[in-house]
């Protein structure tokens, strides 16, 4: 969920009932549909810090669920954090040392089967990771893992990041919304569901803050064929919401809001 205006109840809310790769997907595109990213180098490679913290946070919250417990997992984001509930046994109590902790495979089969997709580096990664890269991220906070029932984890974020980015985002949002009414109009889209919906969203964001990006550099934030980027950015770019520019080898793509 995301409660930023209405924290009462929610100003958006995805409902995930799948299985657990598909579940890490639609997970991932809710948070590149309503969280910021920022511009990082490591070393002369540009990374995602976003994508970095939370992939592992994600993974963790499927991989270590105790799912014999029937409480719904939460992730849920405010204006200054990101909380996530989850279900637990705990072998523990109390926030988790980043410096002194010992990771304990509550779900060895799952944690082995994502370490299998390049999903999940190693056991005990993600606290590591997440703290490595959270400074970078939301400079002077740190992330909280708190061992208990439930287990919860807090992600504190930049305020004035998210400000500026749902700020951006809302401008955007509103010509995708236009755009896609559009094209169901003119029969460009026959069947818009809400997965791919949350990957065009993706898709505008990446391309909003990276302009003149190349597909190869698209791909690397889905887990979906080229094929089928390619086929998103096609649609989009006849809803005239993003444009390429340039020569087929060195050109990319970029935004084209209505003026």
């Amino acid at each position: 969920m995301v409660r930023k205006v209405n924290t009462d109840r929610y100003d958006d809310r995805e409902y995930v009932s799948t299985n657990l790769i598909e579940a890490y997907d639609q997970l991932m595109n809710f948070v590149a549909k309503h969280l910021p990213d920022k511009f990082f180098m490591e070393g002369d490679q540009r990374i995602s810090l976003r994508t970095k913290i939370f992939r592992e946070v994600v993974a963790n919250l499927i991989v270590h669920r105790e799912y014999t417990n029937a409480l719904p997992a939460t992730f849920t984001i405010y204006e200054d954090k990101v909380e996530i509930i989850n279900a637990n046994i705990p072998h523990g109590e109390g926030a988790l040392d980043p410096d002194n902790f010992t990771p304990f495979p509550k779900n060895p089969i799952i944690a082995k089967f994502f370490i299998q997709l390049g999903r999940v580096d190693e056991l005990g990664s993600g606290v590591l990771n997440v703290n490595k890269y959270m400074e970078y991220y939301a400079p002077g906070k740190q992330p909280q893992f708190v061992e208990g029932i439930p287990f919860r984890t807090i992600m504190p974020l930049d305020v004035t990041l998210v400000n500026k980015h749902d700020a951006i985002s809302n401008g955007i949002n509103e010509e995708i919304s236009e755009g896609i009414s559009e094209g169901i109009k003119r029969g460009i889209i026959e069947n818009v569901n809400k997965e791919i919906r949350l990957r065009w969203y993706s898709i505008i964001n990446i391309i909003e803050k990276n302009a003149g990006i190349k597909v190869k550099n698209i791909l690397q934030y889905f887990d979906v064929s080229e094929r089928t980027i390619k086929n998103d950015l096609s649609i989009l770019s006849k809803l005239n919401i993003i444009v390429y520019k340039g020569s087929l080898k060195t050109g990319g793509y970029f935004i084209k809001l209505k003026k």
